[in-house]
């Protein structure tokens, strides 16, 4: 494949943004009626509100309640789209709007929180034209009829997910390359791919880093071509190898899965047909064909033309938790399916409506085991869970190995959406929740390993909780060697409310 213009026509971009979230007052709100001091503030990228004088500042150090654990000294990046109404434009989808960096820097019992809006390619753009020029996921947008694109970057809104490669933050969605960023100051450094024949290919919001052999596994797929492209890179952003399945249709791959020797793919029946028109919003194009088979490849690390494709029911999946091989023959995985995408992501996620999602809708993620042989090209399911659940997270000094324990959030059937922080035992079934307060929901809750560690348990869970009636947002920190329901270690309340972030990661500063 050679080096092609992804951006023949504006509406043929792939802008697939994060995941569930809730109707909340969300941060950094850029309008005409800011004052000529507050635009300025907001040229600079950092996060303002008009209430919120102080915060232009930039850090902050908050409050703790109950004892934040010494060990913690790195950061924890969370990235989610905090510009939700640009010039009057309000951006109403959930995966719609300009990335927002959060950061919470831990220091020995302390923590300070500060937060950036990532200054893309498109974030600039639209900032100087006063307005959103360009297509979004899925809020309808008045796209001027003479705008004219040679490449992929102005769509990318990098509202996604943040990890760390090399000492570089990367802010990530689908819609092109992907943002290297300062983790001390969240300004952008450089985007894309190392080699420019590589810079205007997408990549997605989910790579799977390889920190032993320090190898970067990525699979996402391509809009206008079709099909779906897998990637082997190193930690230098340089592509080592890549392999293209052509479809006539793109399926939507938000995100897969490896273990030592493999890279799993879940291909579903929730796919775009091609040309799109450019008056459409990008999801408005994508249809679940619920008769037909979710296709799961399993390639060859080593090898990316080496692969096996196996069939089972039509469903969706937009997390993995982790993924081993069991002896020879078997790859074990996890994740929440989804039964009707379109339900969700066309309809639910349009209307940023959740408080009874659960008992609208019969299409909620549930948690699911999938095994599949090898040599018989066998396909086992069981679902783990009856109720909501969704961004599963594990001890990542188990990624690639049996792991017994799986954090995530969800619903037991209380009302709401996220509500529960859930820690599962996969091979036992057994489940310990936390229920949090009805006024709050909460965001993907992040596993990291204890410097002293003893088991697979030793671990700090972390997650943010927003409430809207009380306008704050809450930072909570769970021991996993003591029980789930018995809450909290520590919680820090910030005295202002957070945009809702999709994904991040915690990093000990040594990684940054």
């Amino acid at each position: 494949m050679k080096r092609r213009d992804f951006l023949k026509r504006v509406s043929a971009i792939l802008t697939m943004q994060g995941l569930l979230g809730s109707h909340v007052s969300l941060l950094g709100q850029v309008n005409s009626g800011l004052s000529s001091k507050k635009q300025k503030a907001a040229r600079t990228g950092v996060i303002l509100d008009q209430d919120w004088k102080e915060f232009r500042a930039g850090y902050k150090e908050l409050k703790v309640n109950g004892k934040l654990p010494r060990e913690l000294t790195g950061v924890l990046f969370r990235n989610g789209p905090g510009i939700k109404d640009f010039y009057g434009q309000v951006q109403g989808h959930l995966f719609d709007g300009h990335g927002v960096i959060s950061a919470f820097y831990f220091n020995r019992g302390k923590i300070r929180h500060h937060a950036r809006v990532t200054e893309t390619e498109r974030y600039l753009l639209e900032l100087k034209a006063k307005q959103t020029v360009y297509p979004l996921f899925g809020t309808d947008v008045k796209v001027p009829k003479d705008i004219e694109l040679s490449s992929s970057w102005p769509v990318n809104q990098a509202n996604i997910n943040a990890i760390v490669v090399d000492k570089k933050l990367w802010a990530l969605n689908e819609a092109s390359g992907f943002y290297q960023l300062d983790p001390k100051t969240l300004t952008v450094v450089r985007k894309g791919f190392t080699a420019e024949e590589f810079q205007d290919w997408p990549f997605p919001a989910h790579p799977r880093i390889d920190m032993k052999n320090k190898k970067i596994y990525a699979t996402t797929y391509l809009i206008p071509q079709g099909g779906f492209i897998v990637y082997r890179l190193n930690f230098k952003g340089e592509v080592e190898s890549y392999k293209v399945i052509k479809m006539p249709t793109a399926p939507m791959i938000h995100d897969s899965i490896t273990t030592e020797r493999y890279i799993i793919c879940l291909v579903p029946p929730y796919s775009t047909e091609l040309p799109l028109d450019v008056e459409d919003t990008i999801v408005s194009g994508f249809r679940f064909f619920k008769d037909q088979p979710t296709r799961i490849y399993v390639f060859e690390k080593e090898n990316l033309e080496n692969f096996k494709v196996f069939e089972t029911k039509g469903q969706f999946a937009f997390h993995f938790d982790n993924a081993y091989e069991r002896g020879n023959d078997e790859i074990v995985t996890h994740f929440p399916s989804y039964s009707d995408p379109y339900e969700v992501i066309n309809k639910a996620f349009a209307k940023l409506d959740f408080a009874n999602i659960v008992e609208e809708s019969q299409h909620i993620p549930r948690y699911k085991k999938l095994v599949l042989n090898t040599k018989t090209r066998q396909v086992k399911e069981d679902n783990l869970t009856t109720g909501l659940a969704e961004f599963p997270r594990i001890n990542t000094d188990y990624g690639e190995k049996h792991n017994r324990f799986t954090a995530f959030i969800g619903n037991s059937g209380d009302g709401g959406y996220f509500r529960e922080l859930f820690y599962m035992n996969n091979d036992t079934g057994a489940v310990e929740k936390f229920l949090y307060p009805k006024e709050y929901h909460l965001e993907e809750h992040v596993v990291y390993p204890k410097k002293k560690k003893t088991s697979e348990r030793s671990v700090w869970i972390m997650g943010v909780s927003h409430s809207p009636k009380k306008q704050h947002s809450v930072l909570n920190i769970f021991d996993g060697e003591t029980p789930i329901s018995s809450g909290p270690i520590a919680n820090i309340e910030l005295p202002y409310l957070l945009h809702y972030c999709f994904h991040g990661n915690y990093y000990d500063k040594s990684a940054i």
